[in-house]
């Protein structure tokens, strides 16, 4: 979890005096014999580029029973960046960087959703293209241009910033970046 203010209590989850948490299910918890209260290390492990692993840890955080998904924990950012190698970027994260950097709005669509949802969200932002996964080609398949980001051959192209002249128009500052569909309270998506 991200918090904007970061005190040490969160009412909503009921957790006072401390960031250092760490929340599990019940399941979990009993399943790895543990009880409401322990200390536990976390430790990840990330391949680097010459095919080691490196173990980075973010140790003493208290286990808080919390209705998490069964193998899912979820605990507070920044007390568990040490356990992200600082040059890691998620896939969507570039995805979202490099749509703005070329002149487009961002709208996050989960291929998981059904078809209707997605289908009423590509039909109301009329994407000039929808950029994803070649796993996920298919969800919008008919619909729009669909580009398979990591399927992609850019060796052709410069890694320098992109500038004005390679955009449709320059940026301004009226143009959106990111949409965010919502439900709302009609359970029709909204934008």
């Amino acid at each position: 979890y991200n918090t904007t203010i970061y005190g040490l209590d969160d009412r909503y989850r009921g957790v006072k005096g401390g960031r250092r948490v760490l929340f599990i299910s019940t399941q979990d918890l009993e399943s790895f014999g543990y009880a409401a209260g322990d200390r536990v290390d976390l430790v990840s492990e990330w391949t680097t580029p010459d095919g080691s692993v490196e173990e980075r840890r973010a140790e003493d955080f208290r286990l808080v029973p919390y209705p998490t998904p069964v193998g899912n924990v979820a605990a507070y950012y920044p007390e568990t960046n040490p356990l992200i190698p600082l040059d890691h970027v998620a896939r969507k994260s570039n995805t979202l960087y490099a749509v703005l950097v070329a002149g487009g709005a961002y709208v996050p669509i989960d291929p998981d959703q059904p078809s209707e949802r997605i289908g009423y969200v590509v039909g109301t932002v009329a994407p000039v293209v929808v950029l994803t996964t070649a796993a996920d080609v298919g969800v919008f398949a008919g619909s729009v241009r669909v580009v398979a980001v990591d399927g992609l051959d850019v060796s052709g192209w410069a890694d320098s910033p992109v500038g004005d002249g390679e955009r449709r128009a320059p940026l301004r500052p009226a143009h959106p970046g990111y949409v965010m569909f919502t439900s709302g309270s009609t359970g029709r998506p909204k934008g």
